[in-house]
């Protein structure tokens, strides 16, 4: 038998990554014939009822799909990885995969020792331990797997143990208070996590400035309210990222509610949005029934706590209502993300900033990073880059969109050609666009007057 080398994994990361890709908060690795039915159980619907997706096998894995690629996928994209070791967990080759697999992702492992201490897993061989026949099995049937798969399982074992985690002994063996710690500790591990801002935030750091100086960071006597005005596509909701990821750990919570328009269009909806932020910002583990009743909740809990919250893309009056009155603490910083100034107007924010786009240098350099991954775009498409960046207004979705339209075009012929039929549809349908708006406004005249003489 070969001894067990010393495993090369990269340590955990400082910071999860965040982007859109991560479709799970958590991942839970169990042998399910020891812990599935009680603490597993217990655990998926604590971390559920905490607002947080969770993966767990027999929930999330989508009948007929291959296991093997559907678990690599789900650790994948899992931003906190947690094994839960047991008494039988070695028996399991996928449990002893899924070990391996975490090491190798770029999650953040945080293990979990149920019934078995860190020892143990350290050293699964070890004579007398809970995972030794286990391992002495795997090693008789060399026809399912190799010795090398069995060294990069005992590797991964040790290295995981090696991390900090939770035991059920530091709980006084209570189940439900173990659970208590472990949603604790991942919600506030979620909370560190930087939200991506944006791959290329070009002419980001000056609007960035502005809007830190609007929210003036030193008041504490006061809650201050700031608006972030614009179209869409304009960079609203990248602004308020990149300023939350500046400040957020200043507060005592914090919280970011994306998509608000999107998503609490009714008052289902409305008490859905009321406990996601009394959960991230309180860790408040009850319903709420009605939004009258989540908007005294927030008053009563919420006084107190000094806290950063962001409401992106409100549209709607009961939508302010709902989550914005009177009940944040003293030194609190609300920002506020819409297109509509009047809605910003009726939340009586101290300030709006207003969002108008890049200027023509920082709108080419933005196309040109998306299009051909460097500042400037190389002479032969310099004429027609600009005249496209210029059309583009400064509109960072718009140059971010065709930028990457034109990323994968290798041939010269076919980056010019496409960079000028781009331009020739842009540049009609902004005419269109104007003259649309031209129409408009002489209605609005003609409207106008006509009320006039009736009065």
């Amino acid at each position: 038998m070969m001894e067990i080398s010393a495993p090369q994994y990269e340590p955990p990361p400082t910071h999860i990554s965040f982007d859109g890709n991560n479709n799970f908060h958590v991942f839970l690795s169990f042998r399910g014939a020891d812990v599935r039915k009680t603490l597993v159980d217990h655990l998926y619907e604590a971390l559920t009822v905490a607002g947080l997706r969770v993966f767990l096998d027999s929930e999330e894995l989508e009948k007929g799909k291959d296991i093997d690629s559907s678990l690599q996928r789900a650790i994948e994209k899992s931003h906190i990885l947690i094994p839960i070791f047991s008494k039988r967990y070695a028996e399991s080759r996928w449990c002893l995969e899924e070990a391996a697999r975490m090491c190798r992702s770029n999650g953040f492992i945080i293990p979990l020792f149920y019934d078995v201490e860190a020892c143990d897993v350290r050293y699964p061989q070890r004579k007398g331990g809970p995972l030794a026949p286990a391992f002495q099995k795997h090693y008789t049937h060399l026809d399912r797997h190799d010795e090398n798969t069995i060294e990069e399982w005992k590797n991964a074992l040790h290295h995981i143990s090696s991390l900090s985690g939770w035991t059920m002994e530091a709980e006084s063996g209570y189940e439900g208070k173990l659970i208590r710690t472990v949603v604790g500790h991942v919600l506030n591990t979620l909370k560190n996590v930087p939200l991506d801002v944006a791959m290329h935030p070009v002419g980001l750091q000056r609007d960035k400035n502005e809007l830190l100086h609007s929210l003036n960071l030193s008041s504490t006597d006061r809650v201050v309210r700031v608006g972030i005005s614009g179209i869409g596509g304009i960079g609203k909701t990248t602004l308020a990222k990149a300023v939350y990821n500046k400040i957020h750990g200043r507060f005592d919570a914090s919280c970011f509610v994306f998509n608000i328009a999107a998503t609490a269009q009714n008052n289902t909806r409305l008490m859905d949005l009321q406990g996601r932020i009394l959960r991230s910002l309180l860790n408040y583990q009850g319903e709420v029934s009605s939004a009258d009743q989540g908007k005294m909740l927030m008053r009563d809990r919420l006084r107190g706590v000094r806290a950063l919250v962001v409401l992106d893309d409100v549209d709607d009056r009961n939508q302010l209502h709902a989550v914005d009155g009177n009940w944040f603490g003293n030194g609190s910083k609300v920002i506020i993300t819409s297109r509509n100034k009047h809605i910003l107007n009726l939340a009586e924010v101290d300030s709006i900033h207003e969002m108008n786009g890049l200027g023509e240098d920082e709108a080419l350099q933005l196309f040109s990073w998306h299009a051909f991954s460097r500042a400037l775009p190389d002479t032969p498409y310099e004429g027609v880059s600009t005249r496209l960046a210029k059309a583009c207004r400064g509109h960072p979705l718009s140059l971010e969109i065709i930028g990457a339209h034109l990323y994968d075009k290798k041939a010269p012929d076919d980056i010019q050609k496409k960079l000028s039929s781009i331009l020739v549809k842009i540049q009609a349908y902004l005419e269109s666009f104007e003259s649309v708006m031209m129409d408009l406004v002489t209605l609005r005249r003609k409207y106008f007057w006509t009320l006039l003489v009736i009065l």
